[in-house]
């Protein structure tokens, strides 16, 4: 069984700008995520996919093979990160490269541990799952404190109960998708228009592992917990 791993960066952001070469704990986030990929025994080898010759020199530099240059067109944020899944898949196998398990490994998500990807693989090899993602705690929760607001400010919950809920812990207990790993196989990316429509299965990180950048403040979050050795 072959696993490949895959950071997927691109070298535009709106959120927060060359998002993918900010530093945490001292690293470029794409550098992280090569080095955890490449710590992981069950990975054979971690590849980055970009457009932009920075991060790919950058890549270079931690250890991943850039064996392509992802199209310009497949890097705006237009467009559904699973067409540069398939890209990779169909621009290896031209090249003689074939793998049985694909890795996703997010640059967004610095904090992740090599525990965790190894979880989400072994989780993925036991069977019974298309995919398998990673999930972490949540203090949200649709059936208690989440809501919808229209332009006039009129609020309102848009999931109901059967029975009032007066208490978050009385809700039923809901995690959320986080970006620390996907475990699929190329044959599922290259046959789905959405891969997590299939079977899921997921493992369950602990929320300072599992701090998922989009945002300014989600970055100067992720270099507190890193500097402060969380």
């Amino acid at each position: 069984m072959t696993t490949f791993a895959f950071v997927f960066a691109r070298g535009g952001s709106k959120g927060v700008p060359r998002k993918n070469l900010a530093e945490v704990g001292g690293r470029p986030l794409v550098a992280r995520a090569v080095d955890v990929g490449r710590r992981c025994p069950s990975i054979d080898e971690v590849f980055v996919s970009t457009e932009d010759e920075e991060i790919a020199e950058c890549a270079r530099a931690a250890g991943a093979t850039v064996a392509f240059l992802r199209p310009a067109e497949l890097a705006t944020d237009r467009v559904a990160e699973l067409l540069a899944w398939r890209h990779a898949i169909e621009t290896l196998r031209a090249q003689g490269r074939t793998f049985d398990t694909m890795v996703s490994l997010p640059a967004t998500c610095p904090l992740r541990a090599v525990d965790d990807v190894e979880a989400a693989i072994t989780l993925y090899r036991t069977g019974g799952a298309d995919m398998v993602v990673s999930t972490t705690a949540t203090d949200v929760n649709p059936w208690f404190n989440l809501v919808t607001r229209d332009p006039d400010g009129s609020t309102a919950f848009p999931f109901k109960p059967a029975e009032r809920i007066v208490r978050r812990q009385d809700a039923a207990p809901v995690l959320k998708l986080t970006a620390v790993a996907y475990v699929t196989s190329p044959a599922w990316v290259m046959t789905q228009d959405n891969v997590l429509s299939g079977r899921l299965k997921s493992i369950v990180v602990p929320p300072e592992r599992g701090v998922d950048i989009d945002s300014p403040l989600d970055l100067a979050f992720a270099r507190f917990l890193a500097e402060s050795g969380a």
